[in-house]
């Protein structure tokens, strides 16, 4: 896993399986200073269901928020193109992933980047080791 340089502030949006949620960060420093953060409740994973096909309803769901952000980033002084999107096992799965994704870009101008399995496991172990050293 490669990682981009990045200036901030930055805006992050993780669309997971069971939820969306969206940071705005303000600085690079140890502990990444979080001045805004939000929680879309929108599980991909429950709304595809066995047939992991993601409904136009549940896009629309996401894209509306998507357009929220957009407009958080825009009232918080943010470039919404300084916004890096990523994706999990929910949309990686979906049958009409590709669909999906392009409706975003369509509506948003935001590219989606999926997650591989292995880039998930170490973004969540980076989280935990963050999260462990700060109640030390």
């Amino acid at each position: 896993m490669t990682i981009e340089a990045i200036e901030a502030p930055f805006g992050v949006v993780d669309m997971g399986s069971n939820g969306i949620r969206f940071g705005i960060v303000t600085s690079l420093s140890r502990h990444l200073p979080v001045a805004y953060e939000e929680r879309a409740p929108i599980s991909l994973l429950e709304a595809q269901g066995d047939e992991h096909f993601i409904p136009q309803e549940t896009i629309e769901q996401v894209i509306t928020s998507f357009l929220r952000f957009k407009t958080i980033c825009k009232h918080e002084g943010l470039d919404p193109n300084n916004v890096k999107v990523i994706a999990t096992e929910a949309t990686r799965i979906a049958i009409n992933s590709k669909q999906f994704l392009d409706s975003i870009y369509a509506a948003t101008n935001w590219k989606v980047d999926i997650l591989s399995k292995e880039q998930e496991a170490v973004i969540s172990s980076m989280g935990i080791v963050g999260k462990k050293s700060l109640s030390q």
